[in-house]
Formats: structure tokens, sequence, C-alpha cells
């Protein structure tokens, strides 16, 4: 991409997952590919909320967290 911090052949990923004690749960893994063919790890973010958390939210508040983030809610 343009606003790239360097010029190569990036690779990401979108996940989700659920546990049993948390409510949101998702994240992104983003590789940048070497000279040699090999992928590396240039950045990763998780994000989630735990049950508890989220019994203390509002059902707007828990909305606009996963919408920021591109989770979905369970």
């Amino acid at each position: 991409p343009p606003s790239a911090p360097v010029p190569g052949i990036y690779a990401a990923a979108d996940y989700q997952s659920e546990f049993e004690n948390t409510q949101v749960h998702c994240g992104y893994v983003a590789w940048l590919g070497s000279a040699d063919g090999t992928f590396r790890i240039i950045r990763e973010e998780e994000n989630y909320i735990s049950k508890e958390a989220a019994a203390k939210m509002k059902s707007d508040e828990m909305t606009a967290f996963a919408r920021r983030y591109g989770c979905e809610v369970h």
C-alpha cells in the first residue's frame, strides 16, 4: 500500500474467536515478505472484553467497541 513503511508484499489476516470467559475477542496479524520468500510478522493486534467487564457496559458501548476494532458481539 502507498502508506507502507517499506515497499514489498504484505499479507494480513483478521480473526475472531470465542472463549468461555470472553464476550468479544478479535484482532489481526500482518506479515511482510522478505527477498528469500519468507514472511515475518510486522504487526499483531488483539482486542477483547471479558464477560465480567461486558456485564458492566451498556449495549451501545459494547457495540461501539466492537465496531471500532472490527469485532462482532456474541
